[in-house]
């Protein structure tokens, strides 16, 4: 399990209730290595999804490419 990001934790507007299920785009790259990062970022930002989830949220952008074999 990766480390939690606290910055994301305790905006009250929904995602995993599990501190330890929260992660930073850091620790998704040191799972991925060997591969092309293409994107990795993370950001807050307002989404509207119902009345569970609404308001400023923590999200994490992450793609990568897997190597091709040899």
């Amino acid at each position: 399990m990766l480390p939690p990001d606290p910055a994301r934790n305790g905006y009250g507007t929904g995602g995993p209730p599990a501190a330890e299920n929260i992660h930073e785009p850091a620790h998704l790259e040191a799972g991925s290595a060997g591969w092309e990062v293409l994107l990795a970022a993370d950001r807050a930002e307002t989404i509207p999804e119902g009345s569970a989830h609404a308001g400023l949220s923590g999200l994490v952008d992450f793609v990568a490419r897997k190597p091709l074999s040899a």
